[in-house]
């Protein structure tokens, strides 16, 4: 599994950054804030806070964005969006 950062500000990716997990599947995960904090580090961010919802969207959707209002301390973007990207092999494991 790999999970791709965005980070925007209006429709404008102002940088993103890509993290691997070999050999997990969204279902695999029991800790997404270590994951996500390992992307947020990747790109220079501090970690927004992650609610449920945030997990149900990721888990049903493969996809979460968090807003300026989801973290602590001021931020200078719009919107900080995670996707999971999986391989087919990975599809194909996940649908077994």
């Amino acid at each position: 599994m790999r999970l791709w950062g965005l980070v925007r500000k209006g429709d404008k990716v102002l940088r993103d950054a890509l993290t691997e997990h070999e050999g997990v599947l969204p279902s695999d995960v029991g800790n997404w804030d270590a994951l996500i904090a390992e992307l947020c580090a990747a790109l220079d961010l501090a970690a927004p806070v992650v609610l449920r919802k945030h997990i149900d969207d990721l888990r049903v959707f493969s996809h979460v964005a968090f807003r300026r209002d989801d973290f602590l301390e001021e931020v200078a973007f719009d919107r900080f969006e995670l996707r999971i990207l999986l391989s087919e092999r990975e599809k194909k494991r996940a649908t077994e």
